[in-house]
């Protein structure tokens, strides 16, 4: 959708670049900005871009989260089936 506002630049933060970046490199693009992103240092307070950063690893980890990410301890429950979901007919009764 972006692209079709004229940034042409918009990147996945899934892509391996990115994904290798180190979060002090995070930190300075979110404070001073790059290419075509603003700098957000005025607006956005200094531990707010580090839950930021924490929030981007997290987002990261988990499309990439491998079993061996998983405790020992909840593994076990990685071969549990999920419950289905109530139907709507369910919820009604």
């Amino acid at each position: 959708m972006t692209k079709q506002y004229g940034l042409t630049t918009v990147v996945s933060l899934q892509d391996e670049r990115i994904r290798k970046m180190a979060d002090g490199e995070i930190f300075n693009t979110i404070t001073n900005g790059k290419n075509t992103m603003l700098a957000y240092g005025p607006n956005v307070t200094v531990r707010d871009r580090w839950a930021i950063i924490a929030y981007l690893r997290a987002l990261q980890r988990s499309q990439n989260a491998t079993e061996a990410d998983v405790p020992p301890e909840h593994r076990v429950e990685l071969d549990k089936p999920t419950k289905p979901e109530p139907t709507a007919e369910a919820a009604k009764k």
